[in-house]
């Protein structure tokens, strides 16, 4: 089998991290414009007598899905952050007046 070059790798990588983010921000505004409609009672006339007596529970596993989103999709997205490689041992700077320890690379 021939192996794929690292560049192809790299930009396949770009391309599923790319594809996920946009995924999940989908899922998010699918979730969360249902939500605001629940909130903020529009279109109350129209709504069946179910969604009525179950609003609340609906509403909160809306929310519910779009707080557990929110949370999984930085983690997504990190890994097509390109990290700086700090050059050198880098310094320690004590700050004045506090016992604070900064290390800048």
């Amino acid at each position: 089998m021939t192996q794929t070059p690292i560049i192809h790798h790299k930009a396949y990588k770009q391309r599923i991290a790319r594809n996920t983010r946009r995924i999940m921000n989908i899922l998010i505004a699918a979730l969360a414009v249902p939500a605001l409609v629940l909130m903020l009672n529009l279109g109350l006339d129209s709504w069946p007598m179910w969604l009525l007596t179950n609003r609340s529970k609906l509403l909160g596993l809306l929310l519910f899905g779009v707080v557990i989103l929110s949370l999984l999709s930085p983690s997504s997205s990190s890994s097509t952050l390109i990290h700086a490689r700090s050059q050198g041992q880098g310094k320690i700077h004590m700050a004045a007046g506090h016992n604070n320890i900064y290390a800048y690379g």
